[in-house]
């Protein structure tokens, strides 16, 4: 029976109203999530040093908190819980500690390494003001096999800075460790922290200064606040500064940047933010922030793989019941990871393993049950409407540009890396999950809403990458679902998104990133 025609408009007018609605709850989303990450990265610096210990700390049995996860100029190295085991060639060696961001060394001059070594040797300290910066190496310190630390105050030993004439580093893009011991010697690096050179206490957090920012939006009174914090010669274990989150979140982030660039170290709480940070502080556990979850992950990599495979080999006989698990299994370990934050500087195998897995039944799905494919007619008309999303990208880099758009053609690898990426979500979007939702619900254009709105919930937490893959997908899957166009939908996708990443300025997007890699500090 055919629709009254006074309904069509009100279905129009209320399909358009939900996607109004679900871009205003993206934003909303994207908010709260960064308050969430304001208020967790606070605690994570203040809740050490509360404790008597630092969040400059790097454990040698984690190769993530070791650049490169080697010793360079070394003959071999290894971790495992007793820390980074080293075997010396016939020259000194080096190992580099991972940075998350600028450490000022006014406010952490105290430096400790903590190793085992069969022989006598030296270590020094070699820093980097900034990634482009010359080294400067501090002078070499004995040890003798029976020693298991070394402490270094960094303000008061002597530095050797080529031509600079500095006396000391003050700041820290760089921090390696130039180890000599006898040739093949195993030296076992345990530890190494960088410590305050006064400690926090209780009553000193309650009484600190929280001088508040300007928004975001005003970068002219944001600098001019940020010099006066900067002259200060003050040398406090921490300093606190709250910051508006009234900006939109990419200009947040970018204020974030500029902060730890201009004083490094300081700890940026959410405007009347600080109770919250002060409480997740003093109830910081250390024995739960460096308890191994690794053997865990492992369970729950297992536990999915034999769900997957239950689901797969004994599915429910009912349509709507079988597209629903189905939606579950494709679905449930990529929410989990990305909406979780699991997914963050270095991916872990776990974390590698059960999205190869999730990839795999979804691959598995086509057997038996593969989708209709285009005919000539629907084929061209595909491209024509995927094309749109491309023209609504370059709309938008005008816009974001002032009419300029930057021609940079990326790399071969990098394009045919991002094709190849492009290509697995339009799959699962596409043909996996919109497909079943339809079958699920019995409405084509539900099932368009909810599986865009789906698509752009595994971008969170990033603000405008959710919203614009929102509408992306809106209009791929509809190309999908009137003219299987599944390879014009790939080629459209792969051109907008690395348009918009090479285009638009951070303010607009501030990466491309998604879950936990989102937040990393300085990420282009």
């Amino acid at each position: 029976m055919a629709m009254p025609g006074w309904r069509k408009p009100f279905s129009v007018l209320a399909f358009a109203a939900c996607v109004g609605a679900a871009l205003i709850g993206l934003d909303l989303l994207a908010r709260h999530q960064l308050q969430v990450q304001f208020d967790r990265a606070a605690a994570d610096t203040l809740g050490p040093l509360l404790h008597g210990q630092t969040s400059h700390r790097w454990s040698a049995s984690r190769s993530t908190d070791i650049i490169a996860g080697r010793a360079f100029d070394s003959e071999s190295a290894r971790f495992d819980d007793d820390g980074m085991h080293v075997r010396a060639a016939d020259r000194a060696f080096e190992v580099g500690l991972v940075l998350t961001g600028l450490v000022d060394l006014n406010r952490y001059p105290r430096f400790e390494a903590r190793f085992q070594s069969p022989a006598s040797g030296t270590l020094s300290l070699i820093v980097a003001e900034a990634p482009d910066a010359p080294p400067c190496r501090s002078g070499e310190t004995r040890f003798d096999k029976h020693a298991t630390r070394i402490r270094f105050n960094l303000d008061e030993i002597r530095w050797d800075c080529g031509d600079s004439d500095i006396r000391a580093p003050q700041r820290a893009a760089l921090l390696r460790l130039h180890v000599s011991v006898p040739a093949g010697s195993e030296f076992i690096l345990g530890s190494a922290d960088l410590r305050p050179s006064t400690p926090l206490t209780l009553a000193a957090l309650d009484h600190l200064a929280l001088p508040i920012l300007p928004s975001p939006r005003q970068p002219y009174q944001l600098d001019r606040a940020l010099g006066r914090i900067a002259s200060d010669s003050s040398n406090e274990s921490v300093t606190i500064v709250q910051l508006p989150l009234d900006g939109r979140v990419e200009e947040v982030l970018a204020a974030r940047d500029h902060i730890l660039d201009v004083v490094p170290d300081t700890v940026i709480v959410a405007k009347d933010g600080f109770p919250r940070v002060s409480a997740l502080a003093k109830a910081w556990d250390a024995n739960a922030s460096d308890r191994s979850t690794s053997g865990l992950s492992w369970i729950w990599v297992g536990l999915l793989a034999v769900v997957l495979l239950g689901i797969r080999l004994k599915p429910p006989l009912g349509l709507r019941s079988r597209s629903a698990i189905e939606l579950c299994g494709a679905l449930a370990a990529p929410v989990v990871l990305i909406g979780g934050g699991h997914i963050g500087d270095d991916i872990s195998l776990p974390v590698v393993t059960a999205g190869a897995l999730t990839f795999a039944y979804a691959i598995s799905l086509l057997f038996g049950d593969a989708p209709a494919q285009p005919t000539t007619r629907t084929l061209k008309r595909g491209w024509w409407v995927a094309l749109a999303s491309l023209a609504l990208a370059a709309g938008l880099i005008l816009l974001a540009n002032k009419g300029h758009l930057a021609i940079d053609p990326p790399t071969a690898q990098h394009a045919l890396r991002y094709l190849a990426w492009a290509a697995a979500q339009q799959f699962l979007i596409c043909v996996i999950v919109a497909g079943r939702l339809e079958k699920l619900i019995g409405s084509q254009p539900w099932a368009l809403l909810i599986a865009a709105l789906t698509f752009a919930l595994l971008h969170t937490p990033n603000a405008m990458l959710m919203q614009l893959t929102f509408i992306g997908a809106l209009i791929w899957i509809w190309n999908w679902q009137r003219h299987r166009a599944l390879l014009a939908n790939i080629i459209a996708h792969t051109a907008s998104g690395l348009l918009l990443t090479a285009n638009l300025p951070p303010h607009w997007l501030h990466s491309a990133e998604i879950s936990a890699r989102y937040f990393l500090i300085g990420t282009p």
